[in-house]
């Protein structure tokens, strides 16, 4: 899925589930992977609330792993910094990441690069591009 994809696919779920007028950012943000953002989650949490943007594209949590989900304080706190500001939490609906937090063990990949025999049918060969994403 290309960048031009992704950004259309936000626009127009943000359009078509807002009552009223329809929200079309001047301005946005696409921060995946928050924890090489700066050296602490707090400091991610105010430069994400400060940064001025209208739109903030953000994985569902501040690292891959389990129970590092952003919290709805965190949330709360990154959409007060700007009036319009709409938060978005990132998925890849085309891929699965052996470091998402819905990853189990019991999936990893055999040597051939296919998911061990536990993996349910959705997850095919890993991509050679992309080590850990099947």
């Amino acid at each position: 899925m290309t960048t031009r994809s992704i950004l259309l696919l936000i626009f127009v779920s943000l359009t078509s589930v807002q009552a009223g007028e329809p929200f079309a950012p001047n301005s946005m943000a696409y921060v995946l992977q928050a924890d090489r953002l700066t050296k602490t989650r707090a400091d991610a949490v105010a430069q994400l609330a400060n940064c001025g943007r209208e739109l903030v594209v953000v994985d569902h949590a501040y690292t891959g792993g389990a129970g590092k989900e952003w919290t709805a304080d965190e949330i709360a706190t990154i959409r007060q910094g700007h009036p319009r500001r709409k938060i978005v939490s990132y998925l890849s609906i085309g891929e699965a990441e052996d470091y998402r937090s819905y990853w189990k063990a019991k999936w990893d990949a055999n040597r051939d690069g296919k998911p061990d025999s536990g993996a349910p049918d959705f997850l095919d060969g890993e991509n050679p591009d992309w080590e850990g994403n099947y």
